[in-house]
C-alpha cells in the first residue's frame, strides 16, 4: 500500500476513513477554511472533544428513564437477606444453591417464575448474608415488581422451600429471617 500524505505541511495526517483520502485532497486543494481549519492546532483537540460529547449522550439516551436501551438487557433486581437455619443459627459459610420463585399468591400456587443459582453461579454467605440479582439468568421483565405484589420462595440447597413466603414490593433489599 502507498504511503501518501495529500498535504504540503508536515503534520498533515492520512485519512482512515474508506474514500477519505479523495475527500480530504478536493477539500483542501479546493476550499481555503478546510486548510485552514485542517492545520489548525486544536484541530485533534476538538475532534476528542466531539468524541466524548457524542458517547456521553449515547449514555444518557441509553440509561435515561423509560430507554428501551440497554437498560432491558442488563437490569435485574438486586436483593440480599440473611439465610438461617431452622435452629437460628445462621447457613454454613461458603456456596450454596439457591432456588427462587416467583408467586402472584401468598401460599400455595404454581410458580409463575424460577431461577436456580448453581454451579458456578452458586451463591456466597458470611455468616448467612448474602447478596444476589434476580433475573440474571431468566429475565424478569414482565413483571412489574414495583406495582404488582408477589412473593418470593427461596429454597436452599435442594431443600423445601422456606417458609413463609416473602412480599416483593418498591424496595429491593428483603431480609430472609
Amino acid at each position: 500500500m502507498e504511503n501518501h500524505q495529500y498535504c504540503d505541511h508536515e503534520n498533515c495526517h492520512q485519512p482512515t476513513i474508506p474514500g477519505g483520502r479523495r475527500l480530504h485532497r478536493y477539500l483542501h486543494d479546493n476550499h481555503a477554511w478546510y486548510k485552514n481549519w485542517h492545520h489548525h492546532p486544536l484541530r485533534i483537540h476538538t475532534h476528542l472533544g466531539a468524541v466524548v460529547l457524542a458517547a456521553a449522550f449515547a449514555l444518557v439516551v441509553l440509561f435515561s428513564p423509560g430507554s428501551t436501551g440497554l437498560q432491558a438487557e442488563v437490569g435485574g433486581y438486586p436483593i440480599s437477606g440473611r439465610l438461617l437455619e431452622s435452629s437460628g443459627r445462621p447457613v454454613n459459610n461458603g456456596t450454596h444453591e439457591i432456588e427462587f420463585k416467583l408467586y402472584n399468591v401468598e401460599t400455595g400456587g404454581l410458580a409463575i417464575w424460577t431461577e436456580v443459582h448453581r454451579g458456578e453461579d452458586r451463591i456466597l454467605t458470611a455468616n448467612g448474608y448474602f447478596t444476589t440479582e434476580l433475573g440474571r439468568f431468566t429475565r424478569l421483565d414482565s413483571f412489574d415488581l414495583g406495582e404488582n405484589t408477589y412473593y418470593l420462595g427461596v429454597a436452599v440447597d435442594g431443600e423445601p422451600e422456606l417458609s413463609p413466603r416473602w412480599i416483593i414490593d418498591q424496595v429491593p433489599l428483603t431480609p430472609f429471617e
